[in-house]
């Protein structure tokens, strides 16, 4: 089966600003977006804590910087040393 004529030709114009402003949307409305890429990019469990756009520091420049931030529970000993769960 082949593609009708023109098919994609629509995506003739798409620029990687295009790409990387479509991501950046998809990541501030879409939770369960920003987990799914997260866990192919080797961050499960991270949590959405922002993302931004063309971002330039003395290094260079991002074209989109995700912010993530990781939950990291800590077992205290007590003195009866019976482990406690810390919040």
């Amino acid at each position: 089966m082949s593609a009708p004529p023109g098919f994609g030709a629509y995506l003739a114009n798409v620029q990687e600003r295009d790409v990387d402003l479509l991501l950046m949307e998809e990541f501030h409305v879409d939770g369960r977006f920003v987990e799914w890429f997260c866990d192919r990019v080797g961050g499960a469990g991270a949590r959405f804590d922002g993302a931004s756009h063309s971002v330039t520091d003395a290094d260079g420049e991002t074209d989109l910087l995700l912010q993530t931030l990781f939950l990291h529970r800590k077992q205290i000993t007590t003195r009866g040393n019976e482990p406690t769960r810390r919040p």
